[in-house]
């Protein structure tokens, strides 16, 4: 049984990759049978993981978009710059402070200790980044909706408030004209 879900771990991480695999290739990097892959991937599937299947010549297997996010596999240098992401998410401007501290705390605790130790001598205290101004955070909702302005190339008007939410007329001199 051991064998069995170290197996399918390995599996899931292979079709985590981003990349379609044949089942050649599959049962290859596990060592094992293509009856034996063809038999983990329905076991995964079975426990909701969302495994396409993609048929023709070309075919293959790949980790599709489910319903609910699957455990993430990192190797130790995924786990590193996803450690320093998080210590360096900019809080002010996506008021995600608190969710960055807790998505740290989890990581931290599941890593094996030496890599621990590599993530705690990476660990910062502080840094500003440049994008960072004194502000209320930036509601998820807005930034999602201009993202998807952006990525659908949609125009964008952008009107610039003062600290206290009033619109400078065009004659005072900290005005600026819509973008």
């Amino acid at each position: 049984m051991a064998n069995t879900s170290h197996r399918a771990l390995r599996l899931l991480s292979l079709l985590g990759s981003g990349r379609q695999w044949s089942l050649r290739e599959l049962a290859t990097r596990l060592g094992t049978s293509e009856r034996t892959v063809r038999r983990d991937i329905e076991t995964l599937r079975q426990l909701d993981f969302p495994i396409a299947t993609i048929h023709g010549p070309d075919g293959g297997y790949r980790l599709g978009a489910g319903r609910t996010l699957p455990p993430l596999l990192f190797d130790h240098d995924q786990a590193l710059a996803v450690a320093v992401a998080l210590q360096t998410a900019p809080s002010t401007m996506f008021g995600l402070g608190d969710d960055a501290a807790r998505a740290l705390a989890a990581l931290h605790q599941v890593m094996p200790p030496a890599l621990r130790a590599s993530m705690e001598a990476l660990r910062l205290t502080r840094l500003q980044n440049y994008w960072e101004f004194p502000a209320p955070p930036i509601d998820p909702a807005a930034l999602t909706a201009v993202g998807t302005a952006v990525r659908h190339r949609h125009l964008l008007v952008t009107e610039t408030l003062r600290p206290d939410g009033t619109r400078p007329e065009p004659s005072d001199p900290d005005y600026l004209p819509a973008h």
